[in-house]
């Protein structure tokens, strides 16, 4: 029985013991010899963790659509296959893929001065003359959604909703873009939670 094999049945076989622990029956005490062996094979083995170490340091990070998915996709199937793995099968899926472009922001007034910036997973690239707007600040929905349309329509809105806690704050990151898109605002920046 290949090594991983080995591990996946002492897994399996450990997850039932405690019911057999509590309630030893003669089929337990038959097969507990093989069990013990099974277990003391898989507790022995460091081959998942070297896996796992390979997987982190030399592949890397796996950001959908990346090449390093990629990779990593391929190399475990290949490591299956190695394992005796029957019938493995890469089947192709289509995941959202965005890369991280040059990011900048400014002040322009009343001083000039760069602000320090990072631009959010999955957001909308900005057009390569950029964005020259007023900015409107608004501290919550609440406050923004009060606001008339004329009052938003070509402005960049900056939520400000203080630390209320990481939930709080990702919302205005996940739909505070396209809450202000729909009321026409050209772009959205969200203070950082740190």
């Amino acid at each position: 029985m290949p090594r991983r094999t080995c591990f996946a049945a002492a897994l399996a076989l450990l997850a039932s013991l405690p019911a057999v622990a509590q309630a030893p029956t003669p089929l337990a005490d038959q097969y507990k010899p093989v069990a013990d062996r099974i277990i003391a094979a898989a507790m022995a083995d460091t081959d998942g963790y070297a896996d796992l170490t390979y997987l982190c340091d030399h592949i890397g990070k796996r950001v959908s659509g990346s090449p390093q998915l990629n990779t990593a996709v391929q190399w475990g199937a290949d490591l299956m296959r190695k394992a005796g793995f029957q019938n493995v099968v890469i089947q192709p899926v289509m995941v959202p893929h965005w890369v991280r472009g040059n990011e900048q922001a400014s002040l322009i007034a009343p001083v000039a001065k760069p602000l320090h910036m990072l631009g959010l997973g999955m957001s909308v690239g900005t057009p390569k003359e950029g964005i020259t707007a007023d900015v409107l600040f608004a501290p919550d929905f609440a406050t923004f959604d009060a606001l008339p349309d004329s009052a938003i329509k070509g402005k960049i809105v900056v939520f400000n909703p203080g630390w209320k806690g990481y939930g709080v704050g990702s919302t205005y990151r996940v739909t505070g873009p396209s809450h202000a898109a729909a009321r026409g605002a050209v772009a959205v920046l969200v203070r950082s939670a740190t």
